[in-house]
């Protein structure tokens, strides 16, 4: 839910603002700008930096990188790299969007020049981008950067939950995008807050939002806009710190909890917090927090993200206990396990009858169920599920879009349409036929996994969030690999 801090009187200028803020996102001009300044001037140092280190969040990037452009003062930018391993800048209140080339010189991708409508909005990849402060209001807004215009598109959702983006976290794995703590401004007027109290989660795909339940209020502590505390995103949430690394948390999202790191954990990080006095700056990536001399960027320090959230002082659950709802889930745990005992007791009662002895757990062969976890791996260019060899009854075809449904999954990512077009080099041939030729393979895949016991279809396949004649392809969700 949302909380509100203090009353609202929007009047005649919130609507200006608001009005404001929508000519602003419909008519975003193809300007001259940026074909005057679409090589920056700024080069990066030579540094294995930019070849080895992949980020999962964002990094505030102090320094334009065209000291060319006026009002550069009054921008940041967030430095990012996406899985294909190309580093972007996204600005900070406003739309530019920039892109590293080989040799290390920044070149801007966008065509729009506004700014002021999304600073501290949150960057889930290079190209979409949610919320922001502009214009006298927080807005709750998706944005979407088009490659083919140049320009950025708003996407439209369920609802709009205005939002600052510190505290956001973006699944990969499920297209979801969650947020909580911070606050929001919705008045231009008076300065109006309001709290969000609350899990909520957007799904990118279908793009609705939904209420995942209210904050515990021992978590919401660290949430509050109140201790205007910092934030590293990791693989799993959010460290949540304040500037000397004294207080610091990690908000788990995916198994919503929120963690108190050992007092060894938070001496660690206190050293890290020590060296940015020096010039240094703290990067998250998947695996850990690095420690970046900006001079010629390079890692000085790197400090696994399990050694920081391991052995912690306390666990707290991330959102409200129901107690009603335990006491429900205990009862029909009770009368679900009577009733196992009652259905128990009943067959080795007719089995004695019948002169048959019970059945062991070595004994029941094929009856077992399936087993909890699907692996799907390869090993020496061979593809295997569960062990089992999949080659031998795959097309050439099938195996070749097995292979890059693996690889899409470990980067927590779809395949579409186009690609996979290109992908069986069909891509010249009529839709009608496209689509027949996908159909097939995806049909040939999902039968020989039924052939070794998965019962669902190995290969999904949803339809673009966007753009509704456009499939985005994925293996099952239990299938890990």
């Amino acid at each position: 839910m949302l909380r509100k801090s203090d009353s609202f009187k929007g009047g005649w200028t919130r609507l200006f603002a608001e009005l404001s803020l929508l000519f602003i996102c419909f008519s975003m001009p193809s300007s001259s700008l940026a074909a005057e300044v679409k090589q920056g001037s700024r080069r990066m140092p030579d540094s294995p930096f930019w070849s080895q280190v992949y980020p999962i969040g964002t990094i505030d990037f102090q320094g334009y990188p065209d000291d060319a452009y006026q009002n550069r003062q009054f921008f940041w930018y967030h430095l990012y790299r996406d899985p294909d391993g190309d580093w972007f800048l996204m600005g900070n209140g406003n739309g530019q969007l920039w892109k590293l080339d080989s040799n290390r010189v920044w070149n801007r991708l966008d065509n729009t020049f506004f700014t002021g409508y999304d600073f501290n909005s949150y960057m889930l990849f290079p190209g979409m981008k949610y919320g922001g402060y502009g214009y006298w209001r927080t807005n709750g807004m998706l944005f979407n950067y088009r490659e083919k215009t140049g320009e950025w598109e708003l996407v439209p959702l369920s609802r709009e939950l205005p939002i600052f983006g510190q505290y956001c976290f973006y699944d990969f794995t499920r297209h979801t995008l969650m947020q909580t703590g911070s606050y929001a401004i919705i008045t231009a007027e008076k300065t109006s807050r309001v709290m969000i109290d609350s899990l909520f989660e957007l799904d990118l795909l279908n793009r609705d939002w939904t209420t995942i339940g209210a904050l515990n209020p021992e978590a919401e502590f660290f949430l509050s806009p109140a201790h205007a505390l910092s934030s590293l995103e990791t693989a799993w949430g959010r460290w949540l710190y304040s500037s000397n690394g004294d207080t610091c948390a990690h908000v788990n999202y995916l198994d919503r909890h929120c963690l108190i790191p050992s007092q060894q954990a938070r001496k660690r990080f206190r050293e890290a917090c020590e060296r940015k006095n020096e010039g240094c700056l703290l990067i998250s990536t998947r695996n850990a927090l690095l420690v970046v001399d900006t001079s010629g960027f390079v890692v000085v320090d790197t400090i696994p993200w399990t050694e920081l959230t391991k052995n912690p002082l306390k666990a707290i659950p991330m959102l409200k206990q129901v107690g009603s709802s335990s006491t429900v889930t205990t009862s029909i745990a009770v009368g679900a396990t009577a009733l196992l005992a009652i259905a128990g007791g009943w067959t080795i009662l007719k089995r004695r009858r019948s002169g048959q002895r019970p059945e062991t757990e070595s004994e029941a062969g094929q009856d077992s169920p399936e087993p909890l976890e699907f692996v799907l791996s390869q090993h020496d260019g061979t593809l295997q599920f569960n062990g089992i060899a999949l080659d031998d009854s795959l097309q050439s075809q099938e195996a070749q879009l097995l292979r890059i449904l693996i690889d899409k999954k470990k980067l927590g990512q779809a395949l579409n349409t186009v690609q996979f077009n290109e992908l069986l080099g069909i891509d010249t041939r009529s839709p009608d036929n496209q689509k027949k030729i996908r159909s097939e393979i995806v049909k040939g895949l999902n039968t020989a996994f039924r052939e070794r016991g998965f019962t669902h279809d190995a290969v999904r396949r949803i339809r673009h969030a966007e753009d509704r004649r456009m499939m985005m392809y994925f293996l099952h969700d239990s299938i890990s690999v």
